[in-house]
């Protein structure tokens, strides 16, 4: 086991590759495989691992919990730079939960807000899926919210990224 229940629906995980991280306990689509193997998407970590360098700048789309966050901030070193972007708020105070108990601010800019082609502001369905366990019966019940969020378009903090590898 690579991960321990602390409390208030949380779980703390020791991933393989080193570092901590905190994910929600009720969650069923990545916290089950951190918490039995320390690790979620075994290639595209190894990928990362071996292919990353030390001072690179890194756009992490999607951030989720900050899974790859937290794995790229630690390869990266403290000259490398990461951009995160999540849309789902409560998703975000993990993301920056798991930064801070990393010590990786000095290497982030976090974004609460969706990436899409233009900005603007949409509807977001968040689907919270839980597994209770009942006296006589266990269930799986989904829990449908809408949230609006901010979308913001990339164009130029990609053209920036574009200069600074030229550049580099």
């Amino acid at each position: 086991m690579k991960g321990v229940y602390i409390g208030n629906n949380k779980m703390l995980i020791a991933p393989v590759w080193g570092g901590k991280m905190i994910v929600p306990s009720q969650d069923l689509s990545i916290s089950p495989n951190l918490v039995l193997s320390g690790i979620i998407e075994p290639p595209l970590t190894k990928f990362f691992i071996d292919n990353v360098k030390p001072g690179s700048t890194i756009i992490d789309v999607g951030a989720n919990v900050g899974y790859f966050s937290v794995l790229l901030g630690y390869i990266l070193g403290p000259t490398g730079k990461i951009y995160a972007y999540e849309a789902n708020p409560d998703l975000f105070s993990y993301l920056i939960d798991n930064l801070s108990i990393n010590y990786l601010h000095d290497r982030t800019d976090l974004f609460n807000v969706a990436v899409y082609s233009r900005s603007k502001e949409i509807s977001f369905l968040l689907v919270i899926v839980i597994w209770v366990i009942a006296l006589f019966m266990n269930m799986i019940i989904a829990i449908r919210k809408t949230i609006q969020i901010n979308l913001k378009s990339l164009k130029s903090k990609l053209w920036i990224l574009i200069l600074t590898l030229v550049i580099a």
